[in-house]
């Protein structure tokens, strides 16, 4: 009887402490999946600023070739047109610039932050599964 009594004791003490277990499991995974979807969007904002760098580049030298030619055949109209364009062109671009450094950097974290709650993920899942 006493025997009985033990184990009854010894699973309801096993089943206290896996609660807590799950929970926290429950939150790690949870984090993991932040992290996961925080690293999805991070890389494709940073990949359409990297487009938009390419884009703002390719606007910047056709400007520069037409501000060249308008200033060669003396047309003074185009050439200020095309300078305006190349200058926004340069301001598109470093502004890119800047947005493609921002994001890679979010990206990053997020990446390290998914690898830390991943690790987390399994340490849990591996204690609780005992």
């Amino acid at each position: 009887m006493s025997y009985k009594i033990f184990a009854v004791i010894l699973l309801s003490a096993n089943l206290a402490s896996a609660a807590p277990v799950a929970d926290e499991l429950d939150t790690a995974i949870a984090e993991e999946h932040a992290a996961s979807t925080r690293e999805q969007i991070t890389a494709q904002l940073t990949i359409i600023a990297e487009r938009d760098i390419v884009t703002a580049q390719i606007i910047r030298d056709m400007a520069q070739t037409q501000w060249d030619a308008a200033v060669r055949e003396h047309r003074a109209d185009a050439a200020g047109t095309w300078a305006k364009r190349h200058a926004l062109a340069m301001r598109d671009e470093r502004e890119a610039q800047e947005r493609a450094f921002f994001y890679a950097r979010e990206r990053d974290q997020a990446r390290r932050d998914f690898e830390a709650s991943a690790a987390k993920v399994r340490r849990l899942d591996i204690r609780a599964s005992r």
